[in-house]
């Protein structure tokens, strides 16, 4: 089995010579998302703050240029450009809620070079990927990395340590106003649209999607 990895790199700043899986996201859903995990963490960046008012000051979608951190935006129309590459393959969050085994057995077959995990593998993974199974697991465990970050020395305290999961609960607030929904629709507009031709995350969704369903049927042709 290949050894794997997590980042958050965009794919301009991540070594070559991997194989790549990467997940896109309504925009909309990933700001309501992160606003709500970070009320969670009571993090510094949501006090005080309606989710409009998150989104607009930054809401972490907008990137840290500072940090060198790039917007969402900026991840997508890099992974769009890429779609070709074959060490790269883009998935669709909502279809991974939605069609988990196909997308199972696009991951497989991307990453073992062809191979496919069986069915009772994927019918493991499915049913370990719901909310009743992930639910009664109330923390993110960061154990083994706060060992190996005290062992190289970069990072003096564990600020993820008992942080309760938000999957298992329903999200307080689940609905972005018209002036949330403007903005992001701007900022696709000035930074999505002009190097994808997109005009919002639905068209592009829709052309993630048909690249997947043909690489769907080649994977069934080369099996039968």
């Amino acid at each position: 089995m290949p050894r794997l990895y997590k980042s958050h790199m965009p794919l301009s700043s991540i070594n070559p010579g991997c194989k790549y899986v990467v997940t896109i996201r309504s925009p909309e859903k990933t700001a309501i998302s992160f606003f709500n995990f970070f009320q969670r963490m009571n993090r510094q960046e949501v006090k005080g703050k309606d989710l409009t008012e998150f989104i607009i000051d930054g809401g972490k979608l907008q990137g840290d240029p500072e940090k060198d951190r790039p917007s969402i935006w900026t991840y997508y129309s890099e992974f769009w450009a890429c779609r070709d590459h074959p060490s790269l393959l883009i998935i669709p969050y909502e279809d991974l809620c939605e069609d988990m085994i196909n997308q199972l057995i696009l991951i497989s077959s991307h990453v073992l070079d062809g191979g496919i995990v069986s069915t009772a593998v994927q019918n493991k993974i499915k049913s370990c990927s719901t909310k009743d199974v992930m639910g009664p697991l109330e923390t993110i465990s960061t154990e083994w990395c706060l060992q190996q970050s005290a062992r190289i020395g970069t990072c003096p305290g564990n600020v993820w340590d008992g942080v309760l999961r938000v999957c298992s609960q329903p999200h307080k607030v689940s609905v972005i106003d018209d002036r949330g929904r403007t903005f992001l629709q701007e900022r696709w507009n000035a930074e999505m649209k002009p190097h994808t031709g997109f005009e919002d995350y639905e068209s592009f969704l829709a052309a993630v999607r048909k690249l997947n369903r043909t690489k769907l049927a080649m994977i069934s042709r080369a099996s039968t």
